[in-house]
């Protein structure tokens, strides 16, 4: 099991889907950069495409991430293929998580690898894995060619009955070097550090995390100390150890990579607080949530349901109230009738001044069609030109959002 948050403003609501497909011999991909959507180039296409929905295909092999950056000079300007690009790409190649891995680190080294540091989650039915990667220091010849193209990189299969986590900030120190069942590497991982004069030694103590990605104490105290949370309250390992390291005191004080889990984990809603607390009274805010913690203790509540809160949010006020976060779907599709009362009953809505109004996504339609049961509404489709007609803010003929539809009534 894998999970992936994108704490983004430019991906809300973002649900990418690419249908299985077959391409001719010789067609050309066109790669743009995952967010920025700035063109890097061509690849070849695979004749054979995967069908795939958010971050995982068909055959269930799931890709998420996280960026942590590294050494700034470790950036090549004339790279093709930037992260983003490359974990749609394996998911639309790839049967395995090892597979996965094979593409992702294959075509960074053919085309170059545009990003900074990122720590990769790949997994399938049967394995999980970890890769940390970052793109090798730009070398040019006397022609102005970068002979140094590519990626270094560190995956790990975590074992069964482990969890681990990454947190912006590159997590694998040292490693096995003779153990491929459990561990792969860039065979120049080790010696392009000495290369750039990062290590001298034998590799025996070589650490990709501490080579490639040194920590500071913004690294330690706001991103390792959300790896030490989810260890702390789901691992079986004594965390106070590592307290010195999640407080930024001590960076050679390294957490694991994994710890083996206190019990199996499953896919649920959140919750922060304690479990003991007796509830008598009970606050609700459909959607995110967060903003009104402070208003639901000044209120007295005991508990508050909400479908999405910040991570601190949550954290800073466990000793005040409880947080059941039930996601944005769940708490948000209960309340569509609601509103569609409310705006039933407004006076601009039911005197026919409102003429228009124009849908970004799916939830949204079926809110009006509910609505549209309730008042008469005739709603509409437009098709063919739905991109060109979208009147989102920065909405481009590149977005990925196919729900653009256009509701008329009145």
């Amino acid at each position: 099991m894998v999970s992936y948050a994108a704490d983004s403003h430019t991906r809300y609501g973002t649900l990418v889907f690419m249908p299985r497909a077959t391409y001719p011999k010789g067609e050309m991909l066109e790669i743009r950069e995952w967010g920025p959507g700035r063109l890097l180039g061509q690849i070849p296409q695979a004749e054979q495409t995967y069908n795939v929905i958010g971050n995982m295909n068909e055959h269930q092999v799931l890709i998420g991430e996280s960026t942590w950056g590294g050494r700034e000079e470790f950036r090549d300007p004339d790279a093709i293929l930037d992260y983003g690009s490359l974990i749609y790409i394996c998911l639309q190649r790839a049967k395995t998580a090892r597979e996965a891995i094979e593409i992702f680190t294959t075509l960074a080294d053919e085309y170059g690898y545009a990003s900074a540091g990122e720590s990769i989650s790949v997994a399938d039915p049967n394995e999980v894995w970890f890769m940390d990667i970052i793109g090798k220091k730009p070398k040019y010849n006397k022609k102005g060619k970068n002979v140094n193209k590519g990626a270094v990189w560190v995956a790990i299969r975590i074992p069964d009955g482990y969890i681990s986590a990454h947190a912006n900030c590159a997590r694998i120190a040292t490693f096995p070097k003779n153990d491929p069942e459990n561990c792969l590497y860039a065979k120049d991982v080790i010696s392009h550090a000495k290369e750039c004069g990062l290590y001298e030694g034998d590799g025996s103590d070589f650490s990709f995390a501490d080579t490639y990605g040194p920590l500071d104490f913004s690294g330690m105290r706001s991103c390792e100390a959300r790896v030490w949370s989810f260890f702390n309250r789901h691992g079986d390992e004594d965390m106070s150890k590592y307290i010195d390291f999640a407080r930024g005191d001590n960076p050679k004080n390294r957490m694991p990579l994994y710890v083996k889990a206190k019990e199996k984990l499953s896919v649920k809603v959140r919750f922060c607080g304690d479990t003991k607390r007796t509830v008598s009274k009970v606050a609700i805010c459909s959607g995110s949530g967060g903003g009104v913690l402070a208003t639901a203790m000044e209120k007295g509540a005991d508990v508050l349901i909400t479908g999405d809160t910040k991570y601190h949010q949550m954290l800073d006020s466990e000793n005040d109230i409880n947080v059941i976060d039930a996601g944005h779907f769940g708490t948000e599709g209960i309340v569509t009738e609601i509103f569609a009362e409310i705006l039933w009953s407004n006076r601009s809505l039911n005197h026919g001044k409102c003429r228009m109004i124009v849908v970004f996504d799916k939830a949204i339609h079926k809110f009006f069609r509910k609505l549209c049961g309730i008042c008469d509404i005739n709603i509409g489709r437009r098709t063919g030109s739905r991109r060109k007609n979208c009147r989102q803010t920065n909405h481009d003929k590149h977005c990925l959002n196919h729900y653009c539809e256009m509701c008329i009534f009145h």
